[in-house]
């Protein structure tokens, strides 16, 4: 018997013309911004054996000023922790019974570690190196975050007129959030690159991640156009 754990990864294809990552790295300290963190795409283990890995996919997460780490997969990643003492990266997913957690030195504002996973108490390591990269987005809005603007403005105000399928949503994220009203006004969107929908399909749909700024706040945003333009995934963190 062998215990699977896969990852829901954010996935982000929208329905125009695909757009170059406009990814951009600078020097700062700290976690607080915005990441791309490469972790397996499942693991698992059996009664006998080493534990099996995945291969690394690129996670965008979302890490605040008091350490929570929120990213866009959907799954156990979804919400988490994220420390930095010295030069010690501490991340860390789960609970006490199945905990996921990227042990990392800090260099170059980014870092480079160790992915692990304890099940009932026993440690393995994947084989390849976890890598976090700082993302700095360009300032302003830029044209393929439009769509993802003006999504926002409708969300905000409490009625959506762009053409959604509510039933795909669910069943893809839980539907619309519910707490964009209160972010206020969008002042800067921009596209920051792609990422699987779903972690065990890494060559099907897309979603296409963008970063929302808003009077009150941030949000990071998959979205997902079907080939007539209709939303049929959005996840927001």
């Amino acid at each position: 018997m062998k215990m699977l754990v896969p990852f829901a990864f954010v996935l982000a294809a929208s329905a125009a013309q695909p757009q170059p990552e406009t990814v951009t790295v600078e020097r700062l300290r700290g976690l607080e911004g915005l990441w791309k963190i490469s972790v397996p795409a499942g693991f698992g283990v059996g009664f006998t054996g080493p534990a099996k890995f995945g291969p690394m996919r690129d996670l965008y997460c979302r890490i605040s000023q008091g350490g929570d780490i929120h990213c866009l997969s959907g799954g156990y990643a979804e919400s988490g922790t994220a420390a930095l003492d010295g030069d010690q990266v501490h991340v860390a997913w789960g609970s006490m019974m199945a905990r996921m957690a990227i042990d990392a030195i800090y260099k170059d504002n980014g870092f480079t570690g160790t992915f692990t996973f304890k099940l009932s108490g026993i440690r393995h390591d994947a084989p390849e190196p976890s890598i976090g990269i700082r993302i700095v987005p360009p300032i302003g809005n830029d044209e393929s975050s439009q769509y993802v603007a003006t999504l926002m403005t409708q969300l905000s105000a409490g009625k959506v007129t762009s053409p959604i399928d509510a039933k795909a949503i669910a069943n893809h994220d839980s539907g619309l959030p519910t707490d964009i009203g209160k972010l206020g006004n969008v002042e800067a969107t921009a596209f920051l690159g792609k990422t699987p929908l779903w972690i065990g399909k890494p060559d099907g749909d897309l979603y296409s991640v963008h970063i929302v700024d808003f009077a009150h706040g941030e949000r990071l945003c998959g979205v997902h156009q079907d080939a007539d333009g209709v939303l049929d995934a959005f996840r927001c963190v």
